[in-house]
Order: C-alpha cells, then sequence, then structure tokens
C-alpha cells in the first residue's frame, strides 16, 4: 500500500505527459498499450522492444516515450490507491 502520497509536482507533471505522448498515438496504439499495462505494469525492455517490433518504432525517443507513459500510469494508480486508503482510514 501506499502510505504517501505523490508530490502535486510529480503528478502535474506526470498528466502533462502522458497528454503529450498520447497526442502521438492512435487511439488503437493507446488501447494496446491499456491491455499490455493491465497485463504487466512495469514491463522490462523486451515488452518495448516486442510493441517497437510491432508498430515499426525504433526511434530511442520513442522508446523514452514508451517507458514514461508506463511510469505515469503506474503513479496515477499509486495516487488513486492513497486516496482510497486515506478514505477507508477516515470511514472508519
Amino acid at each position: 500500500m501506499i502510505s504517501i502520497p505523490w508530490d502535486a509536482s510529480v503528478l502535474v507533471r506526470c498528466a502533462t505527459r502522458l497528454t503529450k505522448i498520447e497526442q502521438k498515438l492512435a487511439n488503437v496504439q493507446i488501447e494496446y498499450l491499456w491491455q499490455c499495462y493491465k497485463m504487466n505494469n512495469d514491463p522490462e525492455d523486451e515488452e518495448f522492444d516486442r510493441i517497437a517490433e510491432q508498430w515499426n518504432s525504433d526511434d530511442i525517443r520513442w522508446y523514452w516515450d514508451l517507458d514514461q507513459w508506463f511510469l505515469c500510469e503506474r503513479v496515477a494508480d499509486d495516487q488513486v490507491e492513497y486516496q482510497q486508503q486515506q478514505t477507508r482510514i477516515a470511514v472508519a
């Protein structure tokens, strides 16, 4: 469980980064990333290689974007979990 919330500046940077990355992708690509994320929210480089091969992308910036997309989604999940935890504590 997350016991300390992410700093607001981290959340803002991640939200901004996600928006910029997703603007570069087609909806079907975003959906595919979501499916990958549901199966493994912290993939290894080999998973990025597999996705890159499927999408014919071999640019280092693309790998960086992909890594950042997964990281920022994990940050968002952590924040949701933290808020839910705080709500349960407040109700108890």
